[in-house]
C-alpha cells in the first residue's frame, strides 16, 4: 500500500532521465546507473542502446585513460562502462553483435604491445566473460574469426586474460560435451527408448546439433603446444605463473572426466585439450623445457603441471577408481598414460640432482636461525612430484626411484629442514603411503637403504639432549610414521615384523613412543594430569635435559618454577607475556640458533624439588617459589 500511494523515492536516475537535460557522463556519475541497468530501466536501456553511447562506453573500457585526467576517467567511468556492458542487457548485447566495427572496437585492446595495462584488461575480460556465459555460440564465433585465443596467448601475463582464456576453452569443451551427449540420447531414443515412430536421429536433436557452432578450430590452434612454449626463461614469472594455472586448469577438469565417467566414450572425446598433454612428445616438451631452462620460476611452475599430469595419469588408468567400478574408457590412440608415465619417469634422475643441488637462492634468516641454502619451492615441487609417482604403483618408477636413491635424499631433507612443514607433510604421507601399499621393494628400501627405524630412534635421543623447550618441528610426524610402523608390523608381513623386534626399537616402542602416544591421547580428551605425566617421562629417561617436547609437544616444562610467573588460580597456566619475555633472552650457546630456551642449570634447578612431594598441596608436589621475572598475567585460562 505505501509504495501504491505515491511514497516511495524517484531514483536520481529516472530524474536524470525525466529532465532531458543529461547526458552518458551525468549518468555514470549517478550511484544508481548500475543498479537501474540490473532492474532494466525501460528510459535507461533506450538511451544506452543507441550506437553513439554504446561506442562511447567502449571507448572507457579500451582506452587508456588520458594524461592528468582525474579519478573519475581513470577508474570511475570505465569500471561502471564495463558493469553496465556485463549487465546482459538484450538491446545493448543485440547492438553490439550487429555492428562489426564495435566489435572491432571491443577486441582491439588485444593489438596492443605486451604487457597489457591491468585496469583496461580486466575490464575487457569481465565483459567477454559475460558475453560468453549469456551468449555463448555469437561470442564464439567473433572469437573464432578475429582469432582472438592467439592473441590472449600473447598476453598471457595478465591474470584476467588468463581467466578468459580458460573460460573460452571451457565453452568450446562444454559444446563438444553437449554435441556428444545429444548424439548419443538420439541413437538410443532417449530416456524412455525409440518407438517406431521416433526413428534414431530424430529430428528434434539434429535440429539442435546443427546450432552448435564448429568446435574444431580451437584445437587447430594447438593451445596446450603455444602454453608448453610459455616455459621459457625470455618470459616473466607472471607468464609462466598464468601458464602453469592454464595447463592445470585443463589437466583438472579432465582429470574429474576421467573419473566420473567410468564407462563412457565421451569423457576423452569432450575433454581433448585436457588429454593433449598425455601425448609422450607433449611430456617430453614440457620437461626438456622446464628442467633445462635454467630459470627457477620455470621449474616451479613446470613441476606443478607435472604433477596435476601424474595424477591425470593415474585417473585415466583407474587407479583412483573406487572398488567394483568398471574402469574408464581407454583414451584415443595417440594419448598414452603409461608412455607419459615413463617419459616423466626417465627425467626422474633430473629431479633428484635439483634435490640435492637446487637453484641458487638467497640465505634466509627467520626465528630459528639462517637457512642457507633455503628448502625453496623447486624442491617443494620436485617432492610433489616423486609423491605423485609413488603413489602410482608403477614397476618402473619403482624401479628408477630405488636406483637413483629418491627415497634417502627425500629423507635427508626432512631431518635436514626441521622446521618445513610443507616438506614433512609430503615426505610423511610418501612414507606412510609407501609402509601402508604392497611393494615390498620400495619398503626394503626405506628400511635398509634409508634406516628407517634407526633415524626415528636415532631422532627422538637427539631432541631429548638439546635441552630446550620446544621439540624440533619434524617430531609429531615422526610419531605418527612410528605408529604405523607399529600398527603394520602386527600384521602378516614377517620381514616388518623382524625389523620391528629389534631391541633398539622395541625399548623406543615400548617406552617413549607408547607413555607419549597415551599423553597425546589424554590431551585430546583434555586431561588435566597429562602434564604432570610429561614430567614422569622426562625423568625416567634419565636426562635431566628431555622434555615431553621431544616427543610431540611443546610441554612446558615440569612446574611453573622454571618460567618463573606464580599461578594464583591453580591451573597450571603459564602466562603468555612471561613465556615471551623468556623467549627474548639470549642464545643458548654459539653452535645453534637462538631458541630463548632455558639453560641446563634452570632445567636442573625445576626438576629437583619435584623429588620430595609436600603433602597438603593440590598436586602433591611442592609449591613453586615466585620467579624474580616480571609479567602481566594472562586473563585467559588454558
Amino acid at each position: 500500500m505505501f509504495w501504491r500511494l505515491g511514497f516511495a523515492q524517484q531514483s536520481p536516475v529516472e530524474q536524470l532521465l525525466e529532465s532531458n537535460d543529461f547526458d552518458l557522463v551525468r549518468l555514470l556519475d549517478e550511484d544508481d546507473l548500475i543498479q537501474e541497468c540490473k532492474q532494466l530501466n525501460q528510459k535507461l536501456v533506450d538511451y544506452l542502446a543507441t550506437p553513439e553511447q554504446l561506442q562511447q562506453l567502449l571507448q572507457y573500457i579500451v582506452n587508456e585513460p588520458p594524461e592528468g585526467g582525474g579519478d573519475k576517467e581513470k577508474f570511475i567511468y570505465p569500471y561502471k562502462s564495463s558493469e553496465v556492458l556485463a549487465c546482459d542487457i538484450g538491446q545493448l548485447n543485440d547492438l553490439l553483435f550487429s555492428r562489426p566495427d564495435m566489435i572491432e572496437q571491443l577486441l582491439s585492446i588485444l593489438q596492443r604491445e605486451p604487457p597489457l595495462s591491468p585496469l583496461p584488461a580486466g575490464y575487457f575480460c569481465k565483459v567477454m566473460i559475460s558475453l560468453l556465459s549469456r551468449r555463448p555460440e555469437e561470442t564464439l564465433k567473433v572469437i573464432e574469426e578475429h582469432r582472438v585465443v592467439p592473441l590472449l596467448l600473447q598476453h598471457l601475463g595478465a591474470s584476467s586474460v588468463l581467466e578468459l582464456l580458460l573460460k573460452v576453452v571451457a565453452e568450446v569443451e562444454e559444446s563438444m560435451h553437449t554435441r556428444a551427449y545429444r548424439s548419443t540420447f538420439s541413437d538410443t531414443g532417449g530416456l524412455f527408448g525409440r518407438t517406431e515412430s521416433q526413428p534414431a536421429g530424430e529430428e528434434l536433436y539434429s535440429e539442435t546439433v546443427n546450432q552448435d557452432v564448429d568446435v574444431e578450430w580451437l584445437h587447430d590452434l594447438h593451445v596446450v603446444d603455444c602454453l608448453i612454449d610459455k616455459f621459457s626463461s625470455s618470459n616473466s614469472e607472471e607468464v609462466h605463473a598464468n601458464a602453469s594455472a592454464a595447463l592445470v586448469g585443463l589437466i583438472s577438469t579432465q582429470s574429474q572426466s576421467a573419473m566420473m565417467s567410468h564407462n563412457t566414450s565421451s569423457a576423452n572425446s569432450s575433454r581433448r585439450l585436457g588429454c593433449e598433454l598425455l601425448v609422450p612428445a607433449s611430456t617430453q616438451s614440457l620437461l626438456e623445457k622446464t628442467l633445462t631452462s635454467g630459470s627457477s620460476s620455470c621449474l616451479e611452475h613446470g613441476l606443478a603441471v607435472l604433477v596435476e599430469l601424474v595424477r591425470l595419469c593415474s585417473a585415466m588408468r583407474g587407479d583412483a577408481s573406487l572398488d567394483g567400478e568398471e574402469p574408464p574408457a581407454p583414451p584415443p590412440s595417440n594419448q598414452d598414460p603409461a608412455g607419459t608415465i615413463r617419459v616423466i619417469a626417465e627425467r626422474l634422475g633430473d629431479m633428484v640432482t635439483l634435490l640435492a643441488r637446487p637453484p641458487k637462492v638467497p640465505p634466509i634468516t627467520n626465528t630459528t636461525g639462517t637457512l642457507n641454502p633455503p628448502m625453496g619451492s623447486v624442491r617443494l615441487k620436485v617432492l610433489d612430484t616423486i609423491h605423485a609417482l609413488v603413489t602410482l604403483s608403477d614397476p618402473y618408477v619403482d624401479e628408477q626411484i630405488i636406483e637413483l636413491r629418491a627415497l634417502p635424499v627425500c629423507l635427508d631433507l626432512f631431518f635436514r629442514y626441521e622446521w618445513c612443514n610443507l616438506l614433512h607433510n609430503t615426505v610423511r604421507m610418501m612414507l606412510e603411503g609407501i609402509l601402508g601399499g604392497d611393494r615390498v621393494s620400495l619398503k626394503r628400501c626405506l628400511l635398509d637403504d634409508c634406516g628407517l627405524l634407526a633415524r626415528i630412534v636415532a631422532a627422538h635421543e637427539r631432541d631429548a639432549e638439546t635441552g630446550v623447550i620446544r621439540s624440533r618441528g619434524y617430531m609429531g610426524h615422526l610419531r605418527l610414521i612410528a605408529n604405523k610402523i607399529e600398527q603394520l608390523a602386527e600384521g602378516d608381513e614377517p620381514w616388518l615384523q623382524d625389523a620391528a623386534s629389534g631391541e633398539m626399537w622395541r625399548m623406543f616402542a615400548d617406552g617413549p613412543l607408547s607413555m607419549s602416544n597415551d599423553i597425546n591421547d589424554r590431551r585430546k580428551l583434555g586431561d588435566s594430569d597429562a602434564s604432570r605425566d610429561d614430567q614422569n617421562l622426562s625423568v625416567e629417561l634419565g636426562d635431566v635435559n628431555a622434555h615431553p617436547g621431544s616427543f610431540e609437544f611443546r610441554v612446558n616444562l615440569l612446574n611453573e618454577k622454571l618460567f618463573a610467573s606464580e599461578d594464583d588460580d591453580g591451573d597450571g597456566d603459564i602466562h603468555d607475556s612471561v613465556i615471551m619475555e623468556d623467549m627474548e633472552a639470549g642464545p643458548l650457546d654459539d653452535d645453534g640458533p637462538n631458541y630463548g630456551s632455558p639453560t641446563r642449570k634452570d632445567v636442573e634447578d625445576a626438576v629437583s624439588p619435584v623429588t620430595s612431594p609436600a603433602k597438603g598441596s593440590p598436586g602433591g608436589g611442592a609449591k613453586s617459589p615466585k620467579s624474580p621475572a616480571k609479567g602481566p598475567k594472562s586473563p585467559v585460562k588454558g
